[in-house]
């Protein structure tokens, strides 16, 4: 009796513990919380109720997510104040979210591009990108147990030093990109933080623990490799083993920047490319991320998966750490690419 006692505590442990994994969060009515008439009322006066930065480690590796809310309910507040039928915000923006956000994370005159960065751009939705800050918080613990699901397997495939990531809502305003991203955007930088976006009216749950390792895997490359070689092969091949990476997270992830190419795509990626490749612009860059008539969309991404799929499959007892640093001509001729 007392055997069969102690299986069912273990069952109900196994149950309650962890992240609960859903396919989709378009059912974030379904995570949220049920709330008292004056829990409503007191959040229709700050929808920031459970959101404040978190700390955590994985062995003596230390982690911080910082929920970046309240500058923007301040953004949200001061554009409602503004009388125009077409608005522009953003210059208001810059000044209430960007700048403050800028020096915080980068410090000093560093990140100034940020303000030009289309993740960046003013929201004019305001009463969704409200509603976004009140689900995010509403499931703050949620959404945190994901993005902790993210760090710590890939602290335990590839330690690194500390790391920060700030929680933004993504715009709503970029409809279509999140549809394309499923809902979660980020970036990384050498500074060792990701900045990370959510639409949490709709988003892949799988897509934060997968996104935030792909992110996570490019700022410990950025740890040893201060200056990016100049080629573009190679700028590719970081996108592709940051993918690889976050493969070994989150196995199986199926998304449009890691599509296997066809034969006649891989060959058109590999000789616009090849032709550009230690003389490339930012325009060429932008073209390789849109597509143009040669080369389809995320042309960088899928290159570099291509070429870290055969990498990997012909060299299986290649370390992590040691195909993460690997230079690209050596990735190539390892990979027997191109065919």
């Amino acid at each position: 009796m007392n055997r069969y006692l102690v299986i069912l505590i273990v069952l109900l442990i196994s149950l309650l513990s962890g992240c609960v994994q859903e396919k989709t969060s378009d059912q974030a009515a379904q995570t949220k919380k049920d709330f008292s008439t004056a829990q409503k009322k007191a959040t229709e006066k700050n929808p920031i109720q459970n959101a404040a930065p978190v700390q955590f480690k994985v062995g003596e590796q230390e982690f911080k997510i910082v929920p970046v809310f309240g500058p923007i309910l301040e953004y949200i507040k001061k554009a409602k104040k503004k009388k125009s039928k077409d608005p522009n915000y953003k210059e208001l923006y810059i000044s209430t979210v960007v700048e403050p956000f800028r020096k915080e994370a980068f410090g000093g005159d560093k990140g100034l591009a940020l303000k030009d960065k289309y993740s960046f751009a003013a929201p004019i939705n305001i009463d969704r990108l409200y509603e976004s800050i009140r689900l995010m918080d509403e499931n703050y613990e949620h959404i945190t147990c994901l993005i902790k699901e993210g760090l710590e397997k890939s602290a335990k495939l590839l330690p690194g030093s500390k790391k920060t990531i700030y929680l933004f809502p993504f715009n709503p305003d970029q409809s279509i990109l999140i549809s394309q991203m499923k809902g979660v955007a980020s970036f990384s930088t050498p500074e060792q933080f990701i900045v990370l976006q959510i639409a949490p009216q709709k988003y892949d749950e799988n897509m934060i623990p997968y996104t935030v390792a792909h992110e996570y895997h490019h700022t410990v490359y950025f740890e040893k490799i201060k200056n990016q070689e100049k080629d573009l092969i190679d700028y590719a091949l970081v996108e592709g083993k940051a993918d690889a990476f976050a493969n070994l997270v989150i196995p199986g992830m199926e998304i449009p920047w890691t599509m296997e190419l066809s034969d006649d795509e891989e060959q058109n990626i590999w000789n616009w490319a090849s032709a550009r490749r230690y003389t490339y612009t930012s325009n060429d860059l932008a073209e390789m991320r849109a597509g143009n008539r040669v080369i389809p969309q995320w042309s960088d991404y899928r290159i570099g998966r291509q070429i870290m799929r055969g990498f990997l499959k012909g060299n299986p007892d290649v370390s992590i750490s040691e195909w993460t640093y690997m230079d690209a001509d050596e990735i190539l001729e390892r990979s027997q690419f191109p065919q």
